[in-house]
């Protein structure tokens, strides 16, 4: 998604964004007919997915290589979003995500008013939301490359990266 919306123009992340958002508009409020259709629920939860993921990667459009750090605020806020979304309440879900996307005030380091999914969760669901962390000892990836000073780089795109951690961890007794 992030390459394809890299390509485009601004004017045309607009178009794209304004649809996103006119279809999921008239998703939330159908008439009897649109609400009881086969896959009515289904083409609401694109619709928010479409706008979500537009929002997320609007600072790509037009191929922009170093976007700012509301860029990966804006992603964590949509995946929290889009899961309350589906899920609907009450629900119980397990999200598996990294530790900085779940843990309350992880990116707050990097920046003071940074915000992830954890903190949305939390936020929303109180005493409700719960994080359960895992060790393990090997991995493996996706995620952007880097570039030569280690931030990420958006014009190399994607890569698998391994991961093994030292005897000495949690994850090697486990």
């Amino acid at each position: 998604f992030a390459e394809q919306v890299r390509g485009w123009t601004r004017a045309q992340w607009e178009t794209a964004f304004t649809a996103a958002q006119v279809l999921e508009d008239i998703l939330l409020r159908p008439r009897e007919m649109m609400r009881t259709a086969l896959g009515y629920q289904e083409a609401r939860n694109a619709a928010r997915a479409a706008r979500l993921g537009l929002q997320v990667f609007e600072f790509d459009a037009g191929g922009a290589q170093n976007p700012p750090a509301e860029a990966d605020t804006r992603r964590d806020i949509a995946l929290g979003e889009n899961l309350l979304a589906l899920a609907g309440a009450p629900a119980r879900v397990a999200l598996w995500a990294h530790d900085s996307h779940l843990a309350r005030d992880a990116y707050r380091t990097m920046a003071p008013d940074a915000y992830n999914t954890g903190d949305l969760l939390a936020d929303r669901l109180g005493d409700a939301y719960r994080v359960v962390g895992f060790a393990w000892r090997r991995g493996a990836y996706h995620a952007l490359a880097s570039d030569a000073q280690g931030n990420p780089d958006r014009a190399a795109g994607f890569k698998v990266w391994q991961q093994q951690l030292a005897g000495s961890t949690l994850g090697a007794l486990l």
